[in-house]
């Protein structure tokens, strides 16, 4: 029997599935409009809270990820809509978050303060902690293996997340080693990298970033998108040391 279409499952979709989905959510929300069954939802987030950036779906579907400008990631359940976690450690406003493409339970944010956290749902902590030199503004999760590519200023590094020692908490007091790639010599891009992706085959890394003006009153930005062969970063991957 044919699962019936819900804005969840389009979403859930959208996340696993290499098929464009665009189309079918904004069908979706044109006919609920026009029905009028579309349904506000108001979340019950604290009163200080006064922006909201960046949303993710689990794999699952059973919850959903939201930033915003207290610094917190939080949890909530899409059956009810109720707040399930809130994680706090972001020193600034986290701009993106992503779901593990296989573990509901793993999510991972990114910040303006330059700090990339993984957070385990269930444990209720921050497991996994890198601090970089500059905002990050999108991550995504490798579809198979360990690894989490994070768009940092002009610069793109892929961290083997699961492979770092230690927890957020000894990870500052000890400086322990990362195993981080930095491509952006690669790349070698001037301005800072807007979004970054995954192929669902794992083979590639995408990224899209602006570039620079040629005239100051230019109406258009022209951007660029770079193609990386996942094989390549491998091959820098060393451990590093992050302080």
């Amino acid at each position: 029997m044919k699962a019936k279409n819900t804005f969840g499952n389009l979403f859930v979709q959208r996340e696993l599935s290499s098929l464009r989905k665009h189309d079918d959510i904004e069908n979706m929300l044109e006919d609920s409009f026009v029905t009028g069954q579309l349904i506000q939802k108001d979340l019950p987030l604290p009163a200080n809270v006064t922006s909201t950036i960046a949303i993710a779906m689990s794999a699952d579907g059973k919850t959903f990820a939201t930033t915003h400008g207290d610094h917190t990631v939080k949890i909530f359940w899409t059956h009810n809509y109720q707040l399930h976690r809130a994680f706090v450690g972001h020193p600034r406003t986290p701009w993106t978050v992503k779901y593990h493409t296989k573990s509901s339970n793993i999510v991972a944010s990114g910040c303006l303060g330059a700090q990339v956290r993984i957070w385990n749902i269930e444990k209720n902590i921050c497991q996994y902690l890198l601090i970089l030199e500059a905002s990050i503004i999108s991550l995504s999760f490798h579809p198979f293996d360990d690894y989490l590519a994070v768009a940092s200023g002009p610069s793109i590094v892929v961290w083997h997340w699961k492979n770092s020692q230690g927890t957020a908490t000894s990870y500052q007091s000890t400086h322990n080693r990362q195993q981080v790639a930095s491509i952006s010599t690669q790349i070698n891009h001037k301005r800072n990298i807007r979004a970054i992706l995954f192929h669902p085959s794992g083979d590639y890394l995408y990224a899209a970033a602006p570039e620079l003006l040629k005239v100051a009153n230019d109406i258009l930005t022209f951007c660029s998108l770079y193609s990386i062969k996942f094989t390549s970063i491998l091959e820098t991957i060393t451990p590093i040391r992050n302080c």
